[in-house]
């Protein structure tokens, strides 16, 4: 099982680097009320604020003052689960633009829908319903400032990435992706019921190519 999970993600990510990639978007109906989800160990969920960006960075991968700094003072957000003084699972939420980073693109969301990203646990607090109690918890507090949708992505590749979001009422409502060779890409997007949609785009350097699709 490991061996084969292991193969298709070199995979994925060598056909990624070389002329395909695809994400399953998914979305999660934020005007139903979520599951009742109780994690397996005393964890609490609240927004990091400039004070806890210390604690952000110990726990964050790859996690720097300032860039945290700069995306809270952006709008962005993170909603973190804390056991005791220390974040064991987190997540950003952005507002205005769903940045698909996996695949360079950026697509432009409702006013009522919020995109989560870079959700992590600390290895050792997996497996405990965290990460769904934190997002259902952080849905919760996002529906009461009028939110109606949340949307994210999962990589096809990581089927583990699939359990928390079956738990907290998260469903695949399509995917999106790439096609191409070196600066040219033919980007497409297939919603769930409708035909494949095909957008032709150059993409130099690292700044994300936009995409006008309706993810409603």
């Amino acid at each position: 099982m490991l061996l084969t999970e292991g193969l298709r993600s070199f995979w994925a990510k060598l056909l990624g680097h070389l002329f395909y990639r695809r994400l399953v978007v998914v979305a999660n109906d934020m005007t139903v009320p979520p599951p009742d989800v109780q994690p397996k160990v005393e964890v609490t969920v609240r927004e990091v604020t400039e004070d806890d960006i210390g604690a952000y960075v110990a726990f964050g991968p790859k996690a720097d003052a300032e860039t945290v700094r700069r995306r809270l003072a952006a709008g962005s957000r993170i909603h973190a689960a804390w056991f005791g003084d220390r974040i064991v699972c987190a997540s950003w939420t952005d507002f205005d633009n769903a940045s698909f980073d996996a695949i360079g693109a950026a697509v432009p969301i409702a006013p009522t829908d919020v995109y989560g990203r870079d959700v992590y646990t600390l290895p050792e607090f997996r497996r405990k319903r965290i990460a769904s109690y934190r997002f259902v918890t952080a849905m919760r507090l996002l529906r009461e400032e009028g939110y109606e949708r949340a949307l994210g992505y999962v990589l096809p590749e990581n089927r583990r990435g699939f359990g928390p979001t079956a738990k907290a009422n998260v469903n695949p409502i399509g995917s999106v992706g790439w096609f191409g060779i070196g600066p040219f890409r033919i980007y497409f997007f297939k919603k769930t019921g409708s035909d494949t949609r095909f957008l032709p785009r150059f993409r130099r350097g690292r700044k994300p190519v936009v995409l006008d699709l309706d993810f409603s």
